[in-house]
This record gives C-alpha cells, structure tokens and sequence, in this order.
C-alpha cells in the first residue's frame, strides 16, 4: 500500500523529470538559434563589398559560401575551403564594383569604365566610354547584374542610363529627367532592372520607379511620395517591395498592379523580400511584420526591444529566413562622426529575441538559409546558422 507520504514523493520526482525536460527543449532550442562563428578574416583595407552567399544544396558537399571580397586596394577571390587564390591590385580609380556571384569586376577611372572576368586567365579587360567630363566621376551610378552578363550605368551629368553586355557594347540608353539620387537593383534572375529615382517636385521630395527588362525596355513608371525611400525586389523580379513616406507597397512587375498596401508611421523604416520570394519582410516604427506575399495574409508581427531608440538606431536590414524561421534585423547608430554601433537580433518563430550581439562598428548583413555574413569596415565574419 502506498503512504500519503510516498505520493507526494512521486508526485515531486515527477514534476523534477518534467522540468528537466522542459530545461533541455528549450536549452536545445537556444543552441540552435545561436550562429556558430566559421571564418573570421581581415583585410588590408576598407571592404567595398562582397559577393552574395552560395546557397548549398541537399546532395552537395561543403563549399565555402563566398566566392570574392572587394577592398580599396585589391579584389579577393577563394576556394571552396575559403583560401585566396588569386589577388588584383587596384590602383588609381574612382570606384569599382563587382556581380553578386563574384565573377566580374568594373571599374570607373574618370569617363571610363573596365569590365573584367575575374577567372578570365588571359586577363582580358573590356572598355566603356561615357561621354561626360572624367573630372565628375562623382555623378557616375554603376550596377552590375548578378552574374555580370550585363552593367546599367547611370550619369548624373548626362540625365541618362545605359546598359551594357559583358563585353563593353551598349544595349540601350534612355534619357532621364532631373534627379537628385538614383539607386538600382538587378533581379537575381537579370530578366529585370528596378531603377529609383529621387527627386523635388513643388517642394516636395518624391520618387519613381522605372522598371526595365534586359533589353532596356521600360515596362513600368511607378510615382511616390515621401522620403528615405528603400525597396528589394524578388529574384525572379515579379515583385517589388518599397516603403516610402508613411506608406509600404507590394507591385506585382508582371501584371503591373500593386498587390499590397499598407500605411506604416513615418521615419525609420526598412524591407525585404525573402530569398524564396514567398514572404516580405517590412517595419512600422518598432513593430516587424512577416507578410505571406501569395495571400497578402500576415504571417506573424515581432516586437523590437524598447531598450533600442529608433530615433538613434536605424534599421539597416532585416529579412526572414524561411528553413530556420527566424527573423534577423542589424540596428545601427552613430553618436559622432567616427563612432558606430551595431546590434544584431534574431528572433525565434514565437517572437521572442533568442540572440543578440553588439558591434562596436558599422556592419553590414548577408545571409542565406544556413549562413549569415557579417561585414565591417575591414573585416568580415562567417556564421553557420
């Protein structure tokens, strides 16, 4: 017969196990949140930019995500163990750039531009002329598209964009109106290029997007009003995602018709569509929402911490990644000159944030389902994740 006394002895054990289980979930759950540090690297001066990250797939083996860095002073290519295998020095030049998959560089010296394959062992170099004074390389815009198959050149000085093949010969060119900043996007895919234009009108800033295809043909003219306008657009190009003002749209390039609208609170704002281009990932002043973009239906709302002022923090990226179904937003701000700092949160699919870290300098945020890549001023991290 068992004695009141035993019960109660069970009934403890019993409540122990379960929060020893308990313990371990969530331990568990923790452990796979945090990003395991891979490969750390310095560089020998300021890195301008970096390729995209390899996704990897099921039947592959381990590769190294990144494929070139681009410094002040040289461009980096690595192996698939992440050892440099080739180096280029760049000397006097006004700016360069290279494609997300880290197969070509340009580079603007004064009104010229050189395109350069960087596997190209003849070391061939093809050449681009713009017409405007080399003194104003300042008012030159360049992108290049994700493979380097094709470049977009805007001119300030010229009020004009071109587009170029991989070998230097002009596609098309089409005149611009007066503008004050441009920015550009290639889609992944290169079938579409997402020009933006910012602009004063009666007063006011505003903005348009002009979409193009490969070809150079207009396919659409999208006005705006507002400032501090940011945008992405799917890799397949059929999306495009912009906040400006007080308000966040989702246009739908194929049909022309804007899918999504919604009015967020004015200030500091940012947005993304996801790598699977099934979700879009926008912000209301503290609140992140998830948005599925094929029922407009939102997904779940995240919270950023009070602790994190917006009116000295920027959002300077955020995205969700899908496998993991996490959402990753870097803060950044800046309380003098020379003086930055960085925050990245991730947060958990339950809304909370399960990891944090500071960064004592201005980052810059890569990522792709199992890897994030984070970038300073000269010095760029890997994480597995």
């Amino acid at each position: 017969m068992i004695t009141i006394s035993q019960m109660k002895l069970r009934y403890l054990f019993f409540k122990i196990n379960m929060l020893t289980l308990i313990c371990m979930v969530l331990n568990c759950e923790i452990v796979q949140a945090v990003p395991e540090l891979i490969w750390k690297k310095s560089f020998d001066s300021y890195i301008v930019e970096t390729s995209d990250l390899i996704e990897r797939s099921n039947h592959q083996k381990y590769r190294f995500p990144l494929s070139t860095v681009l410094t002040k002073n040289n461009v980096y290519s690595f192996n698939n163990k992440g050892e440099i295998i080739n180096t280029i020095r760049l000397n006097d030049y006004d700016k360069a750039t290279i494609s997300k998959d880290g197969s070509t560089l340009a580079v603007l010296k004064g009104s010229d531009i050189y395109l350069k394959k960087l596997d190209d062992i003849i070391n061939e170099n093809y050449f681009i002329h713009i017409p405007q004074p080399s003194a104003l390389s300042h008012l030159i815009t360049m992108q290049l598209s994700y493979d380097g198959s094709q470049l977009v050149v805007i001119s300030k000085y010229l009020n004009t964009i071109h587009f170029f093949d991989d070998v230097g010969t002009m596609i098309n060119n089409q005149r611009l109106e007066g503008f004050k900043h441009a920015s550009t996007q290639f889609s992944d895919n290169g079938e579409k290029i997402f020009l933006h234009l910012d602009y004063f009108e009666k007063g006011e800033m505003q903005g348009t997007f002009y979409i193009f295809n490969n070809s150079g043909k207009l396919l659409w003219a999208i006005n705006h009003k507002g400032l501090n306008t940011v945008f992405d657009c799917s890799q397949n190009g059929q999306l495009l995602i912009y906040a400006a003002g007080n308000e966040v749209v989702l246009f739908n390039t194929t049909t022309g018709m804007t899918v999504f609208q919604k009015t967020i609170m004015q200030g500091n704002k940012n947005c993304s569509i996801t790598n699977e281009g099934k979700h879009s990932v926008f912000n209301s002043n503290k609140t992140i929402y998830l948005l599925n973009n094929d029922t407009n239906d939102f997904v779940n709302k995240y919270s950023i911490p009070d602790r994190f002022d917006l009116d000295i923090f920027y959002i300077l990226a955020i995205d969700y990644l899908q496998v993991n179904e996490k959402i990753i937003v870097l803060l950044n701000s800046q309380s003098n000159f020379n003086s930055f700092q960085s925050v990245l949160l991730i947060y958990h699919k339950e809304k909370r944030v399960c990891f944090s870290e500071q960064f004592n300098e201005k980052m810059k945020l890569l990522m792709i389902n199992g890897y994030i890549l984070l970038t300073g001023k000269n010095t760029s991290s890997l994480y597995n994740f």
